[in-house]
């Protein structure tokens, strides 16, 4: 199973310092980039170019943005940049915006969250190489992991051959359940960057 520390839990003044952690202690490194206006805004294509520019991990990314395509072309000129999930339940078309994203040579998700528990994104699954279910809710404070989410995601393992992604709310307590139903790729925040000894002492490559 796949675990992508998300550098947005790392320290935000010390970006250097924290993707080097995670270069020398795992193998993959989260992205999550907002526009402000879909998603609360926590890093840019600024901080994801200067991330790549730097780590040796591939790298996730999590577009939470209005207009996918606007970060189509600067995405595709990063050579370590490993899957795009992209938020569809918006956008008037978003088969084109798949289509764009494999057409580039992008390994390319649907990012899901509660809010599609009764959209009909699934109908998109079939166009898609992976996809990341949010497993805290957006609107909870607190961002806990949330049961109603993992049976989302054991519906969409029983019922697609999807790569399966889960963040949010997630602590490694979990892991193994996780890996147990068929996850197979984590996002954690806070339990790796919030005690970083207890993480790597997991994790370490």
């Amino acid at each position: 199973m796949i675990i992508s520390p998300s550098i947005a839990s790392g320290d935000a003044l010390n970006l250097q310092k924290e993707t080097e952690f995670v270069d020398k202690h795992f193998s993959n490194i989260h992205m999550d980039i907002q526009d402000g206006v879909y998603a609360k805004i926590t890093f840019g294509m600024k901080t994801l170019e200067q991330v790549c520019s730097i780590t040796t991990s591939k790298v996730s990314v999590h577009l939470q943005v209005m207009d996918p395509l606007k970060y189509l072309k600067p995405i595709s000129k990063m050579d370590n940049i490993d899957i795009v999930h992209i938020h569809i339940n918006h956008l008037k078309d978003p088969k084109r915006v798949i289509s764009a994203y494999k057409k580039a040579g992008i390994k390319t998700g649907i990012g899901l969250s509660n809010y599609d528990l009764d959209s009909n994104t699934n109908k998109y699954f079939e166009l898609v190489d992976s996809v990341l279910v949010l497993t805290a809710c957006y609107g909870d404070p607190l961002q806990e992991y949330s049961i109603k989410m993992e049976n989302y995601v054991k519906d969409i393992i029983d019922n697609t051959s999807l790569e399966m992604w889960v963040d949010g709310g997630i602590d490694l307590d979990r892991l193994t359940h996780l890996k147990e139903i068929g996850v197979d790729a984590v996002v954690l925040g806070r339990a790796v960057f919030g005690d970083k000894y207890a993480a790597k002492m997991i994790f370490e490559k």
